[in-house]
């Protein structure tokens, strides 16, 4: 096979190239008159005086001075503080116009580069178009590399593509031509740089690098630290609003360049190309993707770009949402944000016709006033989950990777029972208003984002999560909030459950679920799964009966069967201070569970800490105490200043350990 190459740049077989070639031609071929603005903006006195004040201090600066700003090479996104360990996720950094050539701490303050950490190492690499470039940095003692500089230049490069797009905008809505000079000024920039950008490898707490290369992964990004961001889809919004100014007329004169054509080829075409190298994909945040082609496509007239926009979003249903509604993660945050990507995906494909005679060359199908939304059968369900899917004073259920915030959520009247099939969830529900009571019972498999937890119990009652699932974290804790001692379920031979994802799936299977026998409500399932080898039995059934008026009471009767030692693990209320008590007399047991085995906490989110090879969950269980259980045991959790609580009665437990 002959390559071809280019200094500097990657190897491709010249037979991919031609069609790379081929499809540009029969794109071009394709592409139609298009009335701009394709997506007019609303205006509004508020918008107008918001946006004005949002792009002042890029108006306040000379066209070169603003043109400068504009970065010419790659940046990070994750780019922690020498000088404090506050925040998360390597985020502390934060960067401004007024101060472009510095980044600053959200938390600590402290400006960098500075003389105690001056950026006196320079690491330097070749780019696509055979460039050497230079990225300065910082090294600490470990040998970690901090690049302030390029930090800058990543958060430069979201704020002007920001204010670009705004700046398109409050052309529509004034007229202004100052506004749409500005606008194109820092689109052709980007279209200049972006050619020879180079693909990050941009991941929180890891050294920072490049790419050079195919077969590139999901977390190099070339536009954004990962493929899901490759789509500079607001600069495709601001070329949209600024295509009638004759702002881009003008600067092809001034400069004798093509300037629409350098915007739409190697920007806009170039992230599609980049995109390619990747092929469809179908996560939670490759609706950016299909944004970004749809948006493309009608802005610049190119149908095929459409096509496939519609055929990558109905994959993503097809592929990845169960018949239930649920996305595949199992997490109500990740369905939010999966659900919302594809909302926006949706509404700007509505009303799309091809030009007379198109018909998409890969399916032979052509659009007229295209709805998508009407050939999504799951797309109703989907969008319940919700509203469905809450506790009783409006959270979502923490459940996988789900943060425990209340954001747009209503509090529901009353609770009812409730099963999802599909993704593997289930909960029994009784009473209204401040009487409501929930019992869940998860039993789902992994499929990213996912937590070690088959055969969670959660429950809420009296307006208080009582048995809590801690959620979605991304502090030093993670390893503690994902592991299977962190949930209300059992552990075989104090080791937590097998985790796999689609390869070898490790679903629960549902096996009663009634609600229909008197007001005794029931639920059981079996995850032996997670245990493989090990586990026998690995099943639950709860039951959720109610009592006196607003009262009730769970029975959850686990049967395990294999290994030699079963922990029967319950949390307390994760939101409030509380007191916990036990009917047994407790004596000191040490600094953790774990006596005798020197044990090292995690520094950060990807650091799982030490325990000298046992299970490093337990570890985090601080200032233990113990007693025997000989003729069962009774252990409570009280939420302070509240006056609720919840018992565990467990009746017949005998010769086993609290």
């Amino acid at each position: 096979m002959d390559l071809i190459s280019h200094p500097g740049t990657l190897l491709l077989p010249a037979s991919f190239c031609a069609v790379l070639m081929v499809l540009a031609l029969v794109r071009r071929g394709w592409c139609n008159d298009v009335d701009h603005p394709v997506y007019p903006v609303e205006a509004s006195a508020d918008r107008i005086t918001r946006l004005e004040g949002a792009v002042a201090p890029l108006m306040a600066l000379s066209e070169d001075r603003m043109v400068d700003l504009v970065p010419d090479r790659t940046g990070f996104r994750f780019m922690g503080c020498p000088n404090c360990d506050e925040g998360t996720q390597e985020g502390q950094l934060s960067w401004s116009i007024e101060d472009p050539d510095r980044v600053q701490c959200r938390y600590c303050g402290v400006r960098l580069p500075n003389e105690t950490y001056p950026e006196d190492g320079t690491m330097r690499v070749r780019n696509p178009l055979g460039d050497e470039v230079v990225y300065p940095y910082w090294e600490e003692e470990t040998g970690y590399r901090y690049l302030f500089s390029a930090k800058g230049w990543r958060e430069a490069r979201v704020t002007l593509s920001g204010r670009c797009q705004d700046l398109g905008a409050l052309y529509q809505m004034t007229g202004e031509r100052a506004y749409a000079r500005r606008a194109v000024l820092i689109l052709d920039a980007f279209a200049r740089y972006y050619p020879g950008f180079l693909v990050s490898n941009d991941r929180a707490f890891q050294q920072k690098g490049f790419f050079l290369e195919p077969p590139y992964p999901n977390h190099g990004g070339k536009w954004g630290r990962w493929r899901a961001d490759e789509i500079p889809t607001n600069l495709v919004y601001a070329y949209d609003s600024v295509h009638t100014s004759g702002e881009l007329e003008r600067l092809a004169e001034e400069t004798g360049v093509d300037v629409k054509s350098r915007i739409e080829e190697d920007l806009f075409r170039g992230a599609i190309r980049q995109d390619g190298f990747h092929g469809p994909q179908y996560g939670n945040a490759s609706p950016r993707i299909y944004h970004g082609y749809a948006v493309i496509g009608r802005v610049i007239g190119d149908p095929s770009l459409v096509h496939e926009a519609v055929r990558r979003s109905k994959g993503l249903f097809e592929r990845r949402f169960y018949a239930d509604g649920f996305w595949c993660e199992g997490s109500v945050g990740y369905h939010r944000m999966t659900m919302g990507g594809m909302q926006t995906t949706l509404d700007v494909l509505r009303g799309h016709s091809d030009p007379p005679g198109y018909a998409d060359p890969v399916d032979g199908t052509r659009f007229d006033d295209l709805d998508v939304e009407k050939e999504i059968a799951v797309i109703g369900k989907a969008r319940q989950i919700l509203e469905i899917c809450r506790y009783p004073d409006g959270r979502r259920i923490t459940v996988h990777d789900c943060r425990g915030d209340f954001q747009d959520l209503a509090v529901p009247e009353r609770s009812a029972p409730a099963l999802f099939t599909g993704v593997g969830h289930a909960w029994l529900g009784c009473g209204e208003g401040e009487n409501q009571v929930q019992a869940h019972l998860h039993f789902s498999g992994a499929h990213g984002h996912a937590h070690a937890d088959n055969l969670n119990l959660t429950l809420f009652a009296k307006g208080h999560e009582l048995l809590s699932d801690l959620g979605y974290t991304h502090t030093r804790y993670r390893k503690w909030t994902t592991s299977t001692l962190a949930h209300n379920t059992v552990l075989i031979d104090e080791r937590g459950q097998y985790v796999e994802r689609d390869q070898d799936p490790t679903e629960g299977r549902l096996l009663a679920f009634e609600t229909a026998v008197g007001t005794v409500q029931w639920v059981e399932a079996s995850a032996e799964r997670v245990y493989p080898g090990v586990a026998k039995e690995y099943r639950r059934t709860v039951a959720l009966i109610p009592a006196r008026e607003g009262d009730a009471y769970v029975v959850d009767l686990f049967r395990v069967e294999g290994g030699t030692q079963h922990d029967w693990v319950i949390h307390g209320n994760a939101d409030a201070d509380g007191s916990g008590e036990a009917d047994v007399s407790l004596e000191p047991f040490g600094d953790h569970m774990l006596p005798g085995a020197a044990v090292r906490y995690p520094a950060h989110e990807r650091d799982e800490g030490e325990a000298e090879g046992r299970d490093s969950s337990y570890m985090f269980f601080q200032n233990v105490s113990r007693a025997e259980a000989r003729n069962g045991v009774r252990v409570g959790f009280g939420i302070e200043n509240a006056g609720v609580g919840v018992r565990a009665h467990l009746p017949t437990l005998s010769d086993a350990e609290v």
